[in-house]
């Protein structure tokens, strides 16, 4: 288990609605009574949203249909941004008893986050439990917390999503493609070469909260991103390294405001202070979830109207 500081904004993102997601469905502890989960078309993919609780000695099971050729990438954000709270989590293929991989802390804090190529069409399960329960039974954990799973199937295209050479400004940064209204998923396959750095223009929202998870098909074990969020003049709303597994970044934040934010994908440099650009390549995958609605800290159904009367919306 990996011990590292962590500067996410994530302190309650569990207390608020998710537009489109689902809750699970107890009794689900058991794969043969797994709680069924149905993604949307996302981007260059498909996204949902689940939220759930874990009590000492259980565990929950879900059920997607996946297609072989995709790459299924789960999130799992918790109310304490996984400085107290330890999940593991279990991906199951169709057919197979034993999961086909599991992960402890590839997430912020002691939260996971695993990602695996899917290679048959099937019911593929989802399995969140407490540390120590590798087996997925529930015998041998005493967690108990609240958590929000993000699930996406990303298509495995020719990673033309980003646009490239059309986002590597942010005053031409394309929209983010899925994002509807304050809660909603977008999922874009992106590659960055040395010194490029990819921009994202999000929609205006009122505020709310907005997570994104990079993925990429060496488990990060290689490459090193950083994520940022800039306002409207490119000054920094907050950014992240290596919150992800391996080198990968995981950031999650609270937007407030009318005015529109722009995600940048960037490579680490180790010295950012000398000319040379940093020297990271590979394609990645990108996952963002806005989460919001009413009652949420920073939102409220008000302050969307407000933006919208004031042609901002």
């Amino acid at each position: 288990m990996k011990m590292r500081t962590v500067a996410l904004v994530t302190t309650v993102l569990l207390a608020f609605g998710f537009g489109g997601a689902g809750f699970e469905r107890e009794p689900n502890d058991e794969s043969q009574h797994a709680t069924r989960v149905v993604p949307r078309p996302a981007g260059d993919g498909r996204g949902a949203g689940v939220w759930g609780r874990i009590a000492p000695g259980d565990v929950d099971f879900f059920e997607l249909w996946a297609r072989a050729g995709d790459v299924l990438a789960v999130s799992l954000f918790a109310r304490d941004a996984g400085e107290f709270d330890d999940p593991v989590i279990g991906i199951f293929a169709p057919g197979e008893d034993g999961p086909r991989s599991v992960n402890d802390d590839g997430g912020s804090g002691f939260l996971s986050r695993i990602a695996v190529p899917v290679d048959r069409s099937g019911r593929w399960k989802v399995a969140v439990s407490g540390f120590g329960d590798d087996a997925f039974d529930g015998s041998t954990h005493e967690e108990a917390f609240r958590y929000f799973l993000e699930l996406a199937l990303v298509r495995d295209v020719a990673r033309v999503g980003e646009g490239e050479g059309r986002n590597d400004e942010p005053a031409t940064a394309p929209r983010l493609p899925g994002l509807r209204g304050i809660r909603s998923f977008s999922i874009v396959s992106g590659r960055l070469t040395p010194g490029d750095i990819d921009y994202f223009r999000l929609p205006r929202r009122g505020g709310g909260f907005v997570s994104v998870s990079l993925f990429d098909r060496a488990g990060g074990e290689f490459n090193d991103s950083v994520v940022r969020l800039l306002d409207p003049e490119g000054e920094p709303l907050g950014e992240d390294d290596d919150s992800g597994p391996g080198f990968l970044s995981n950031l999650v934040i609270e937007l407030s405001g009318c005015e529109h934010a722009v995600l940048a994908v960037d490579g680490f440099d180790p010295d950012p202070d000398d000319e040379a650009p940093h020297g990271e390549e590979f394609d990645y995958d990108l996952v963002l979830t806005t989460l919001g609605g009413p009652g949420a800290a920073g939102h409220r159904p008000w302050r969307m109207l407000r933006c919208k009367a004031a042609g901002k919306g």
